[in-house]
Parts: C-alpha cells; structure tokens; sequence
C-alpha cells in the first residue's frame, strides 16, 4: 500500500470499473475518480487521501489531509468580532485620551468616543481621524487626514487588525502617522490591545 502511494504521486493508475470515484488535490477531496473491487484510481495530483474496497465493494475513504496549500481559516465569528472590535477601541480611546493629555501644546485636540465610533482631533492644522466599528463587514473601519480611508480586518494569526492592501495593521498605521504629528518619541500604539505581532517592531 506504501508503494501504491508513492507511486501514485508520479503518475496515475486506472482501473475498469463501474463504481467511479475521484480525488483531487481538493484539500477535503470533493471530486471522484475511479475504483474498483479492490484497487483504485487516484490522481496524481493527490496524496491526500487512500481508498478501501471489501469484497462485498464496500468503499470506505479514510483521510488523512495534508492541506497543501491551505491554511487554517483566519476570521472570526461575529460574535467574536464584537468582543474583540469593543476592546479594540476601548483600549485606543483610552490611550489616546492619556496621550493628547500629555501634549498640551497640541490646541483644539479632542477625543470622542461613542456607539462605536472613536473621534480625536488633533486640531485644525492636523486634522481629525476617525475609527469606527463596521459589524456587517466584521471590520474597522478608518479615515485618516494623513493616508485616507482603510478597512481593517481582524486576523487571529496576527491577532491585529489588518489592512489587506499593504498588509499593515491599524496599530502600526497609528504608530507612523501620530508620530509625526506629535514630533516626540512619545508614541507607543503597540502597548494597546490587539496589536500583535507587530509590537515587536
């Protein structure tokens, strides 16, 4: 069986049959190819899978799915969305407000947040940014008076939330743009909550 295996990942073995069966290189095997009575057929772009017969032409599939070229799903339930997008936010209104307290000398600053949306303004010559929860798309939404709109969406294997784009998070966008406003090494959005990986940056 070890051998047939192997073999099978070079080329492709065929036999008459009127049971037909097929494996593709379809991750949870949803086409058929074909068998018989106690050989089968497998394509050999597939080693994903073996086939049993029994002699009453029983089949049975046993899998043992390598995923080649899949990874595990990277999204969340919207039930997870909401806990993770009101922490989130929660944690940038919060840290905002301790910053823009610190920096006084930034005139008509201001941070609002409510019903989801988190308003600071950082006056006339700045500008306002604005993050905002998007519950129907699972996402985060932001306008920036620096680089314009984005739409974050949160990934557990980053566990930040990321502008597909430019594959940059909120947080690092954060980290750039309110840098060069404030002018000072004053700025650490990695500390919030969902940050991720790139607080190692």
């Amino acid at each position: 069986m070890v051998k047939l295996l192997l073999s099978a990942l070079r080329m492709t073995f065929a036999v008459p049959s009127r049971n037909v069966f097929c494996i593709t290189n379809s991750a949870y095997c949803r086409n058929l190819t074909a068998l018989s009575k106690n050989k089968c057929f497998i394509s050999h772009k597939s080693p994903i899978g073996l086939l049993e017969t029994s002699s009453a032409s029983t089949t049975k599939f046993l899998s043992f799915s390598l995923r080649l070229n899949h990874t595990e799903s990277d999204s969340v339930t919207p039930n997870e969305y909401e806990v993770i997008c009101n922490e989130t936010l929660d944690s940038l209104s919060m840290y905002f407000e301790e910053l823009l307290e610190n920096l006084p000398q930034l005139k008509g600053s201001d941070v609002v947040f409510g019903d989801g949306v988190l308003t600071v303004q950082f006056g006339e010559q700045h500008g306002t940014y604005v993050i905002n929860r998007q519950s129907p798309n699972l996402q985060i939404w932001l306008s920036s008076p620096s680089s314009g709109p984005k739409r974050y969406d949160y990934l557990p294997s980053r566990q930040s939330w990321i502008y597909k784009h430019d594959n940059k998070s909120l947080h690092q966008l954060l980290q750039e743009e309110i840098t060069e406003i404030v002018g000072e090494d004053v700025v650490n959005f990695y500390g919030c909550a969902y940050s991720g990986s790139d607080s190692s940056q």
